[in-house]
């Protein structure tokens, strides 16, 4: 987006708005109009605009509106609806990355029976990944002791595995705005 100016951004898209785009730009300008309507803080604006796209990136986009909405609700429904529904003997990476993001989730909004039944799935495919060290620590947590984000964070600072994770989220975050 411009210069992390999302009005600005929405303004270029609106001028520059012309019958019979090619169809992949078309998907660009709108995925470009869904950050921007999140990076001014429209949300329902953003997710009114994929309204009925079901691709993975849409949904990795709609990921990205809730967990910046600290919308842990949406955020696991929205991952369960990424990740395969089947248990996994190996997890790619980015894999990785989304069932620590459901773990938080989960923790967040205390879904105890939740957590059990990821950490029962994804527990022995988390354990090969540079991910099982945070994996545990956030899908072991005692849910009653976890009040907020910034606790548990604060129980993982230890943890090089979770720094990784949130810088390389930090990152992707700013890759995209």
């Amino acid at each position: 987006m411009l210069d992390r100016e999302p009005e600005k951004s929405l303004e270029a898209l609106k001028l520059s708005e012309a019958d019979e785009l090619p169809a992949e730009l078309e998907v660009q300008r709108r995925y470009l109009s869904v950050r921007a309507r999140g990076a001014k803080g429209d949300l329902p604006g953003a997710l009114q605009i994929l309204e009925g796209d079901v691709s993975h990136h849409a949904e990795l986009l709609r990921l990205e509106l809730h967990w910046g909405a600290s919308d842990w609700v949406n955020v696991a429904k929205t991952i369960r609806r990424i990740i395969p529904q089947q248990t996994v003997d190996i997890l790619p990476p980015e894999r990785a990355d989304l069932v620590l993001r459901w773990a938080v989730a989960l923790t967040m909004q205390g879904d105890v029976e939740g957590l059990f039944a990821l950490r029962e799935r994804f527990g022995p495919a988390m354990g090969k990944t540079r991910f099982n060290d945070a994996f545990k620590a956030i899908a072991g947590v005692d849910i009653g002791t976890v009040p907020d984000f910034k606790t548990l964070v604060d129980k993982t600072a230890d943890l090089g595995d979770f720094r990784s994770f949130m810088a390389g989220y930090r990152q992707k975050i700013k890759s995209h705005a």
